[in-house]
Order: structure tokens, then C-alpha cells, then sequence
């Protein structure tokens, strides 16, 4: 009877959720990645609700975008990224956040792949198995990254090559649990259980030195050659944008300094100037914009 009276409400509020993507009016058609191969084809709303709720097929889809869209009235995004730093920057560094629905059945495995800037995933229901190493100790281990590799199928995977990486890390996220990614972590993710959660791109105050200085050093996935014209201001309207912050939360309340992360911020900076050298931290300092924020945090 116990397990009843608690399972229930959950049982309630996904079922909830459901007919509210459902109810969705659009007829845009999104991807889906089908079987073991994963190979794309197109789905509306409604169809991939329907064939998530079956669970008879392999799929998942990561580009239900929510944020200025339709989805926006089902959940609210600023909930689970109210700190983040993209969303109060220049347009262009907006467009680098992303905040979506992910869905997922049984068996459908994510493949190794990262996402240039933190990342956060809240699960409603269902669970996920996420394998997790540094990108760069990964490749010189010869893991491969599909964002960073010319990958033909899958990407090169080894569990003895992974577990030996001091960086390895494992973990199942379930139904009420998020878990909140370092941009710099390759991932790997297999849904164990049918998964609805939904997830995001950001970049924090306390995590913002060690982002930038990682984006100046390895340069930002995102800094392509066909987008490097446009993109080319983005890393010091991220950094202008958290010195700006800083400055105001100093005058605000010691809620508004919690909610932001602000007493994180010194170990944050400690972080920072033990992972890199000496020599990195000169060359960093040599930039502007990284110089202003990294001064910001110490005054």
C-alpha cells in the first residue's frame, strides 16, 4: 500500500506531461534516431509520444527544443537554468544555449560525444546509465569523440581503456534526480529504462573561468570555420556578461548571491590555477577579456 500511495502521484504527473506534449499544435517533425545503428528520420510530437509510450522500438530524440517555442507551455526553462550566463549575453552567445526535451526507450545508446559548454539533465521517469572521462585524456587514450573525430559508424569505445582513465566516472540518473555535467566530460549514455527528462546548455559563475580558459586553449566546438566570422566575439561577450554579473550580485541580496553560486566563486578561481600552468595562466592573462573577469573575481 505504501509503494502505492507514492508511486502514484508520479504515475499522475507523467501522464500529465504526456497529453500536454500531445496537445502540442505544431506539425514540425523532429529527429529521431531508430534502432542500434541510430539511423535519423523525421517524427511529429504526437507520433514520438505514442511510440515512447509503446516501447516496442528503439529510439531517442535530443532536439525537442523548448525554449522560444510552443514547448514553452508545457515547461518552463528558466526553472533549471535561471544562473546561466548564455541567456543574459549578446545574441550570438545565446544561440549557443540549448534547452530541450530528451526521450529515450530501452537499449538506445547515445553515442561518445561532447557538448562544448556545461550541461544540465533532469530526469522525470525512466533511467540512464552515463559513462563520463575528460575528452582530451579520452582521446589521447584513443576513445574516440564524434563531435572532435572524423567517426565512420560508431565511435571507438574500450572499457578497459575507459576505466583506467583517472577521470573515469559512472552513474545512473533516474525519475527526480539531475545531474549537472562539466563541458570538458565526454559522455556515453545508455537508457536502461524509457527515459522523458528534459536538458540543457549553460554556463555558470563558479564555472565560467575554467570554460573559457579551456574554450581559449582547445578553441569552442562551436568556433567552426564556417561560423568563426560571426562567433569570432562570443568567448569575451561571455566574459564582459559575468564580470557584469559579479559586479551587480556584490550589491545584492545574500539570496540573490546564493542563487548565483557567488560563495563558490573563490574555489572556483583555486580551481582554475591548480589545473592549468603556470605558462597556460600567462597566455590566458595575455587576453583581454579572460585578464578582466579572472581580476573581477579577486577584487
Amino acid at each position: 500500500m505504501r509503494k502505492n500511495r507514492i508511486a502514484a502521484p508520479q504515475v499522475d504527473r507523467i501522464e500529465e506531461l504526456k497529453a500536454a506534449l500531445i496537445s502540442v499544435s505544431t506539425r514540425a517533425k523532429y529527429r529521431v534516431f531508430t534502432g542500434r545503428t541510430g539511423r535519423a528520420h523525421r517524427a511529429t510530437l504526437a507520433n514520438i509520444i505514442e511510440r515512447w509510450d509503446r516501447g516496442r522500438s528503439i529510439f531517442g530524440v535530443t532536439d525537442l527544443h523548448i525554449r522560444d517555442s510552443k514547448m514553452e507551455t508545457v515547461i518552463d526553462p528558466d526553472i533549471l537554468s535561471y544562473f546561466n550566463l548564455l541567456r543574459l549575453s549578446t545574441v550570438e552567445a545565446y544561440e549557443q544555449e540549448m534547452f530541450s526535451f530528451v526521450i529515450s526507450t530501452r537499449g538506445h545508446v547515445t553515442d561518445s560525444h561532447s557538448d562544448d559548454p556545461d550541461s544540465s539533465n533532469y530526469c522525470f521517469t525512466g533511467r540512464k546509465l552515463w559513462l563520463m572521462w575528460d575528452t582530451f585524456e579520452g582521446l589521447d587514450a584513443g576513445l574516440e569523440d564524434v563531435e572532435r573525430c572524423p567517426v565512420y559508424g560508431t565511435a571507438k569505445f574500450d572499457m578497459r581503456s575507459f576505466v583506467a582513465l583517472e577521470s573515469s566516472r559512472w552513474g545512473v540518473v533516474e525519475s527526480g534526480q539531475t545531474l549537472f555535467l562539466p563541458g570538458h566530460y565526454t559522455h556515453k549514455v545508455i537508457t536502461l529504462e524509457k527515459y522523458l527528462g528534459v536538458g540543457g546548455f549553460y554556463v555558470s559563475l563558479p564555472n565560467c573561468l575554467r570554460s573559457l580558459a579551456r574554450w581559449h586553449i582547445h578553441s569552442p566546438l562551436w568556433l567552426s570555420p564556417a561560423t568563426r566570422h560571426r562567433n569570432r566575439n562570443v568567448l569575451a561577450d561571455i566574459s564582459t556578461t559575468a564580470c557584469d554579473r559579479v559586479r551587480r550580485l556584490r550589491r545584492s541580496s545574500d539570496r540573490a548571491r546564493e542563487n548565483w553560486g557567488v560563495e563558490y566563486l573563490p574555489i572556483s578561481d583555486n580551481s582554475f590555477r591548480r589545473e592549468y600552468g603556470k605558462d597556460q595562466i600567462e597566455k590566458l592573462f595575455q587576453i583581454e577579456s579572460f585578464r578582466k573577469f579572472a581580476n573581477t573575481l579577486e577584487t
